[in-house]
């Protein structure tokens, strides 16, 4: 019997709930192609990846006891880190037992790469990350919350419903759609979107709203910038324009994204405006994993025109070597066409409960984001509940104006024989006895050993006394652990090069600022 009309017609049980005249509108924004959340799935795990395989270079220095922040320390100072965060690295301060940990996150960032057993393996990679991230909070920034919050986002999502083990396992030919419009997807692009609204917001600064010199006290900072950075600082009024034009796309791109007319050319549009943005920001400035994580998320707008014309250009592609590659078959032995793909959206539906929850969460997230461009608090229980489930989060970079506090650091100690000798390559993996300079490096990039440590640098000079005591005790245990006799070192002292840039590309006399005086002993 052909189905009831009536019932063909009614939404699925996930559906947004709003009325008939905006259900049409709101579903066309908040949809997202399967093809465009398997990429972000895709996406997502070579990112962890990656940043895993940085941070395991570091194993002992940043998550171990022996490490510059040994676990005592971290729970000795609410300020570094809540009760309520969740590190299952705080078990032990061993590096085996820490290595252990990164070994099963690598294993199932694989997993979630090629869409095996999907929701769990992106339930333990989110579970792993923030544990590993909130193991040593002082080497994270806004790249690794991105990463957290999307991969909780993931949980909600149909991640795995194509170019996956998953769906290769079903074994079914039967046709599939290829959108979604859900509650999950509307969360997932509000997050995304989040970042940008609230990111405008902060950047209050009147180097950002009224002078447009942002961008030229960005790229001057010598720690972050790459070199095209220092190439641009000669045209200080195409970076006063560049500073305007970056307000405004963080403003208004992201209305391009959740367009509710010509969606699809739309969402093309921003994505490519977005992408351009972060691939700048990529070659200019070392902002660790935060351009390749916010550039590689928005593949999850690109809408089902863009993924249909993608495959249809793969078919041809391949039509074409086949047809040099093998002898043309005969009209009458060529297989009939396969089933296309149904056109229809919300082929999958999502549990109410789930979509409530997803909903309460969205909220509290929305609530957190206004905390910090306002005067409102959230209540300490539900504030517990965010920073439990590590949805918390700030987009402050370079607000409310670029920081101009630039510098390197020297670390003179005094050894067994009576030399002194520059300890900070011990930061860098170099524990070569080298003379003291205080003169600027050529290039202060050179100077931190990637951006974990950088990161760790920048948040250190502002950090507590205690801080900066474990990393003199740190470099204490390196150097001794590798050198002996006339070349152990008894004493050191933790110097911080100020260098401020100033207007018109110039620098100021570097000063030192003695962060703590160290005994070897």
């Amino acid at each position: 019997m052909p189905a009831e009309p009536h019932a063909a017609r009614r939404p699925p049980a996930h559906a947004l709930r709003v009325p008939s005249w905006a259900h049409a509108r709101l579903e066309e924004v908040f949809s997202a192609d399967l093809r465009a959340l398997a990429a972000l799935r895709i996406a997502l795990a070579l990112v962890v990846l990656r940043d895993l395989l940085s941070r395991a270079s570091d194993l002992t220095a940043h998550y171990t006891d022996a490490g510059v922040l040994p676990r005592a320390d971290l729970f000795a100072h609410q300020n570094i880190i809540s009760h309520w965060s969740f590190s299952l690295n705080l078990v032990s301060g061993g590096a085996f037992f820490q290595g252990l940990i990164f070994a099963v996150a690598a294993l199932a960032a694989i997993g979630l790469l090629v869409g095996y057993a999907t929701r769990l393996m992106t339930l333990i990679v989110w579970l792993l990350v923030v544990s590993i991230e909130w193991r040593n909070p002082l080497i994270d920034g806004g790249g690794e919350a991105l990463l957290r919050l999307l991969l909780f986002w993931g949980l909600f999502l149909p991640l795995g419903a194509v170019w996956s083990v998953d769906r290769a396992r079903q074994r079914t030919t039967e046709a599939t759609a290829t959108r979604i419009a859900s509650v999950p997807v509307a969360a997932l692009f509000l997050q995304i979107v989040f970042v940008y609204w609230f990111a405008v917001i902060l950047k209050s600064g009147p180097e950002w709203r009224f002078h447009g010199t942002a961008l030229y006290s960005a790229l001057s900072l010598n720690q972050l910038a790459k070199p095209l950075a220092h190439t641009l600082l000669h045209y200080p009024g195409l970076l006063k324009v560049m500073t305007f034009g970056v307000l405004a796309l963080e403003a208004f791109g992201p209305f391009l994204l959740l367009s509710p007319f010509m969606n699809a050319r739309a969402r093309i549009v921003g994505v490519a405006l977005f992408a351009s943005f972060h691939l700048g920001i990529w070659l200019t400035l070392g902002m660790g994993i935060f351009p390749a994580i916010a550039g590689s998320c928005l593949v999850c707008f690109l809408p089902t025109s863009f993924w249909d014309g993608a495959e249809r250009i793969a078919r041809s592609a391949r039509a074409r070597l086949l047809k040099h590659a093998e002898p043309p078959v005969p009209s009458f032995e060529r297989s009939a066409p396969t089933a296309t793909r149904a056109s229809a959206t919300n082929a999958l539906r999502i549990p109410r409960a789930a979509s409530a929850a997803v909903i309460a969460l969205l909220l509290c997230v929305l609530w957190w984001n206004i905390t910090t461009v306002s005067a409102l608090r959230m209540p300490e229980p539900l504030a517990h509940v965010a920073t439990l489930l590590a949805v918390s989060q700030r987009w402050d970079m370079f607000a409310p104006s670029p920081v101009k506090d630039d510098g390197w650091y020297v670390v003179p100690g005094v050894l067994q024989d009576g030399r002194t000798a520059d300890l900070a390559g011990v930061m860098r993996g170099d524990e070569r006895v080298r003379p003291v300079s205080f003169a600027r490096p050529r290039n202060i990039r050179t100077t931190y050993r990637d951006e974990h440590w950088r990161k760790y640098l920048e948040n250190l000079r502002h950090a507590d006394g205690d801080q900066h005591v474990d990393l003199a005790r740190y470099i204490c245990r390196r150097w001794n652990g590798v050198h002996a006799g006339a070349e152990v070192v008894i004493s050191l002292v933790i110097l911080y090069m100020e260098d401020p840039a100033l207007p018109n590309n110039r620098r100021a006399r570097p000063r030192g600022r003695t962060l703590a005086v160290q005994s070897c002993a």
